[in-house]
């Protein structure tokens, strides 16, 4: 890639790869949704600890020995699960292909090339340069990397086959040096 504005000091990595492009898909934003998502380990711990309890006194309202024919407590894990799966499996979606729909700059083609420097975006018309240091953390899915600038603000990086791209390598590799300095 040729930096052409004579704005930006940029040098690619000498590995071409290093660059991603392509056009996001609504698919690509509904898999950085999951992802971004998908709590850390403590949190699914926790959880799981809580729902295991949860499922079990549901099962004894409806099988135990002292089961009741008209108690309403009995219909809260079943609603529960209707309604997560009912968010998770049709609210999520359409929100996700709303948002993508909305979004015009997501559906134009995009190239992402990692350098020493930072993570270099070119579109029609504009060129961006973040420096590594501007992100504060990742996390990793089977499709996509989502680079955080805040809690809330990610980056997505798509991976077009099942094999990923280089710039995995490289911000892996800015995370090891960054938390071995922290």
């Amino acid at each position: 890639m040729v930096n052409t504005t004579g704005l930006l000091p940029i040098r690619p990595m000498s590995n071409p790869a290093s660059t991603v492009s392509g056009t996001y898909t609504p698919r690509d934003i509904m898999s950085a949704t999951w992802v971004s998502l998908r709590p850390q380990r403590l949190v699914r711990v926790i959880g799981v600890v809580v729902i295991l309890p949860a499922l079990w006194s549901g099962w004894m309202e409806f099988f135990g020995p002292r089961a009741e024919q008209g108690g309403w407590m009995r219909w809260v894990v079943p609603a529960a699960a209707l309604y997560f799966g009912f968010v998770g499996g049709v609210l999520l979606p359409l929100e996700s292909r709303r948002a993508f729909e909305q979004r015009k700059d997501l559906q134009r083609p995009c190239s992402l090339t990692a350098s020493d420097a930072g993570l270099l975006l070119s579109t029609e018309g504009t060129t961006s340069m973040k420096p590594w240091s501007d992100y504060l953390k990742w996390k990793e899915g089977d499709a996509v990397l989502l680079l955080y600038m805040a809690d809330c603000a990610y980056q997505i990086i798509r991976s077009a086959s099942s094999r990923r791209p280089p710039i995995w390598r490289h911000s892996r590799r800015f995370w090891a040096r960054r938390s071995r300095t922290a």
